[in-house]
């Protein structure tokens, strides 16, 4: 299960032969949830379409890779997979005014480097602005790989000490209620990951 895990990025080739040897002979494999690029390369994407031709089944998120690979019988689409976690409307009430605001560091994206200052920055000033309003903060982190603890980190370090004991930290860590229950029960989402943002659409909650 897995969302962009088709990007070509540096090292590419090597990821390609990490996918293939996940591969058990004689097992199924599925891959949901997926989508396909960016890529620049046709030898990323010819290398990948042999991949794709060994899975049982693969379900891409979107129609533009599905229609990278819909001549092959063992594609499909459908909705992105966390649109299919259900929870009943108003499951979470909480009378406290809190936002959600979930945290990347930029620059682990080679597009995104040198960015990371001004990043930090607007998620300061956006803290400091709700909590003005009578708001509690919480920085979210969804992925300590990518450099969202440190991100977080460094938002609080040029936040006023004034403004710190407004804010909470959560990192998630396979603590799937935990997080769920901290978004759903948000006044809203500010979003710059992708399922933050679907998450704060599957509770119906204003997202920025």
């Amino acid at each position: 299960i897995g969302g962009s895990i088709f990007m070509q990025r540096e090292g590419w080739k090597e990821n390609t032969e990490r996918k293939k040897r996940m591969l058990v002979k004689n097992q199924p494999f599925f891959v949901l949830g997926a989508n396909f690029g960016p890529y620049n390369s046709e030898e990323f994407y010819l290398e990948n379409r042999k991949l794709i031709k060994n899975y049982t089944d693969i379900c891409f998120r979107d129609k533009y890779s599905y229609t990278l690979f819909n001549d092959l019988n063992n594609v499909r689409m459908a909705d992105d997979i966390v649109f299919q976690l259900k929870r009943t409307d108003n499951q979470y009430r909480n009378n406290k005014k809190n936002i959600v605001i979930s945290v990347i560091k930029p620059s682990f994206r080679k597009n995104l480097e040198g960015y990371d200052e001004i990043y930090y920055q607007k998620i300061k000033e956006i803290a400091i602005y709700f909590i003005n309003k009578g708001y509690e903060v919480i920085l979210i982190s969804f992925c300590k790989h990518e450099g969202d603890e440190e991100a977080i980190e460094s938002v609080m370090s040029i936040l006023p000490t004034s403004y710190q004991s407004s804010i909470k930290k959560h990192f998630y860590n396979l603590n799937i209620e935990e997080t769920l229950n901290i978004i759903s029960s948000s006044n809203f989402v500010v979003a710059t990951r992708f399922h933050s943002m679907i998450l704060g659409w599957l509770y119906r909650k204003p997202v920025f």
